[in-house]
């Protein structure tokens, strides 16, 4: 990964950063470039990464590994991933910076357990979430942390409530209308897939009519759903099987 960044190419684990970087925003790695640059002290952290699986979403665009709802309606016991206690042997008083990833946050013992006893040197947390439960306890938080708050928005309206089952739009809105009276810093992502493409420009109006920066990259994985894949035969037949699983008309 090293050498093919010395030689100006993206690896292929860093697709996502790649394609943010060239709508001109902000990615994962040059936000993490601009926190160095303002860092003062010696040997600190940044920490980021999943601790668990543990969800309340059937996403279309996710799996088993990532969502233990999916897992759940699929009929199979799939292991909890908890990475927790590799968290809890670093160097807390050394960690400056925290990223928080899913499974979901505001459904995750791990996570909580986090927030609740977060790094005392703590300089910035970000996390991510579906939105469908407010994580109130970051308002206080944000009294002494810069707290950003990365919400996934895959669509508006209907799709969103296809892509993000079972989170309700209503739910999603009202949540990330209360996030946004918080004291924090707030931003919408959008995976792009076949399955949402369509609704991206609705998504971006969305945004800009709110004031809420947005950010999106494209799904590679499942090829069947890459935005340029043209099976409409095999795409029918993915969102089929998808209805099927999550009881969906």
């Amino acid at each position: 990964m090293e050498h093919a960044f010395m030689n100006g190419v993206f690896p292929n684990e860093c697709v996502r950063c790649a394609q943010i970087e060239k709508e001109g925003k902000d990615s994962i790695r040059t936000y993490a470039i601009k926190l160095d640059q303002t860092e003062t002290q010696q040997d600190y952290l940044q920490v980021g990464g999943v601790l668990d699986n543990v969800c309340n979403a059937a996403c279309q665009t996710c799996g088993p590994d990532c969502s233990t709802k999916i897992g759940s309606l699929m009929g199979r016991t799939f292991p909890i991933i908890n990475n927790s206690s590799g968290y809890w042997s670093l160097p807390q008083d050394r960690i400056r910076h925290l990223d928080i990833n899913g499974g979901e946050p505001s459904y995750s013992k791990n996570y909580k357990k986090i927030l609740a006893n977060l790094p005392p040197n703590l300089k910035t947390l970000r996390l991510n979430t579906n939105c469908n439960v407010v994580l109130h306890e970051l308002e206080k938080i944000a009294d002494r942390v810069e707290v950003t708050v990365t919400v996934s928005c895959d669509g508006i309206g209907d799709v969103h409530e296809f892509m993000r089952w079972p989170i309700k739009w209503d739910t999603f809105y009202k949540n990330l209308m209360t996030y946004k009276s918080m004291p924090v810093r707030l931003n919408l992502w959008t995976t792009v897939s076949i399955l949402n493409v369509d609704d991206l420009p609705n998504i971006q109006a969305f945004a800009q009519e709110h004031n809420i920066d947005h950010s999106y990259a494209y799904l590679k994985e499942p090829a069947v759903l890459d935005v340029n894949n043209k099976d409409q035969v095999a795409v029918d037949a993915y969102i089929q099987k998808q209805k099927e699983l999550r009881g969906m008309p």
